[in-house]
């Protein structure tokens, strides 16, 4: 016979229908209404649209959670006020998944249309293992990689988990716009990164990686504070638990590689092996591996590890997306949305270049930075001053601003600015009513 595990709810009892847990009769929680009152502008504001909720495997909207925490918090009740703001601080992690498409990922109507059978559940097993029980085709290659993910997700201590393949409702103008412009601070706000590299089995093999290549990669790399790697066979790409092994490792890469790895490993050599920070943040923290990740991504260590999104180094980050595609044209400007924190009008069918143009002109409403002009090839047909595409910024070298988070700029570049802003706006009015 299989052993469950049997979590005792309060039953009302007594002339006051208060609460009966472990044979003793307790009133309301006095705390109940403060925490959930607390939580509203997290679960409102911070939190994806959907989750994955693992121990039951459901898709829940985010509205759901406060009524989850509820139920976790009627089996803590007698608990003190400072142990339940723990669980509720703790309720809501989540891991997130960062991955390259392939074309059997199950999608959001595969997933809600679910319907686990768990009706006991073993000490011995997770939760995840009951996907089998579900519609899904576990076996394809997409079904695979969501279960092995959900099952990292639950060896990190964590109920929600997202991918961006099966939760987000495509068929919801409103909700796809919502989740394409709140994508960066999902990634942002989550517990840990996930991250599946599938053309990867050492680190010999990551700049080959198509994950390395993809547009909404870059900013799935740059917003997280903590991300852990793994390799074609969902083994991690980095061994923590052996630190002079994998320094030998790193030691003997940087004999092989190129000028620009030897640059940024000397670089970053002066504060490597800070275990505390890799403890906490693992790839993201002081390590050689993120070393290669720079010569990979050409981005500096400092923008690896501690990225801010804003309208400064422009010329730099579109730069880095230079050589980035996308399956959608319109894409390669919506997923730089969150790099730069504008929001232009999300608009599929518009075409890359508009899109690109319509990026562009509110990165400059915000900003007097002319980095935004040093780019070589095709001109944007929306306006010659600002390029077609992000293409345009590959082989124009960018300087990099090391001592401060914005370039100084000249009083005489911000006063040419509103000039510029106006030629723009000019002939965007012009080209709209040409249409």
């Amino acid at each position: 016979m299989v052993a469950t595990e049997q979590q005792s709810t309060p039953k009302p009892c007594g002339p006051d229908n208060k609460l009966q847990d472990q044979g003793k009769c307790v009133g309301p929680d006095p705390h109940l209404d403060q925490l959930l009152n607390s939580v509203n502008h997290l679960v409102n504001n911070d939190l994806p649209i959907y989750l994955i909720y693992l121990p039951k495997l459901e898709l829940v909207k985010r509205d759901h959670v406060r009524f989850l925490l509820k139920d976790e918090l009627s089996h803590h009740r007698t608990e003190s006020l400072e142990k339940k703001q723990e669980i509720v601080k703790n309720f809501f992690r989540y891991a997130i998944f960062s991955h390259r498409w392939t074309w059997s990922e199950p999608q959001f109507d595969d997933i809600r249309r679910c319907h686990p059978n768990i009706k006991q559940r073993s000490h011995t097993t997770t939760s995840v293992e009951h996907l089998r029980d579900w519609t899904v085709d576990y076996d394809t290659e997409g079904g695979k990689k969501l279960l092995r993910f959900m099952q990292k997700a639950e060896e990190y201590g964590l109920k929600f988990a997202w991918s961006d393949t099966c939760c987000i409702n495509k068929d919801s103008s409103a909700e796809l716009q919502e989740s394409l412009v709140s994508m960066f601070r999902w990634y942002r706000k989550s517990e840990i990164c996930i991250v599946h590299l599938g053309m990867t089995n050492s680190i010999e093999d990551m700049k080959n990686d198509e994950w390395f290549k993809r547009g909404w990669t870059l900013q799935e790399l740059l917003a997280p504070h903590k991300m852990r790697f793994y390799n074609q066979d969902w083994k991690p790409i980095n061994n923590y638990e052996d630190p002079e092994e994998l320094r030998q490792q790193y030691d003997e890469l940087h004999k092989q590689q190129s000028e620009k790895l030897e640059e940024n490993y000397t670089l970053a050599y002066s504060f490597l092996w800070d275990a505390s920070d890799m403890n906490e943040r693992l790839d993201k923290g002081n390590s050689p591996f993120l070393t290669v990740v720079a010569a990979v991504t050409n981005i500096s260590l400092k923008d690896l590890r501690d990225f801010n999104s804003g309208c400064w180094n422009i010329g730099t980050r579109f730069n880095w997306a230079s050589s980035r595609t996308t399956t959608r044209d319109e894409d390669m400007a919506y997923s730089l949305m969150g790099i730069f924190d504008v929001q232009p009008s999300i608009n599929y069918g518009e075409g890359g270049e508009k899109a690109f143009f319509n990026l562009q002109v509110e990165v400059m409403k915000r900003c007097c930075e002319m980095s935004l002009f040093a780019w070589n090839g095709r001109p944007s047909p929306y306006n010659s001053m600002l390029a077609a595409e992000p293409a345009c910024f590959k082989e124009v070298l960018r300087p990099r601003y090391e001592n401060s988070e914005v370039p100084w700029v000249s009083p005489d570049v911000c006063t040419l600015f509103p000039i510029v802003r106006a030629s723009v706006k000019t002939d965007l009015e012009l080209s709209n009513r040409l249409r």
